[in-house]
């Protein structure tokens, strides 16, 4: 029974690690298209300021 409980534990735990690598690359992947937006906003913004 312990086991049991030990193994459920392991494969909660694995999968909660395989979340969090999805997650860190959906993070990066908006970062990216965040800092790319901010570049675009800046550029539109001095063109239009002159």
């Amino acid at each position: 029974m312990i086991r049991a409980a030990h193994l459920r534990a392991e494969q909660a735990y694995e999968r909660a690690e395989e979340a969090r690598k999805r997650a860190d690359v959906v993070k990066a992947e908006a970062d990216a298209a965040i800092k790319s937006l901010a570049r675009t906003v800046e550029q539109y913004i001095r063109r239009n300021g002159k």
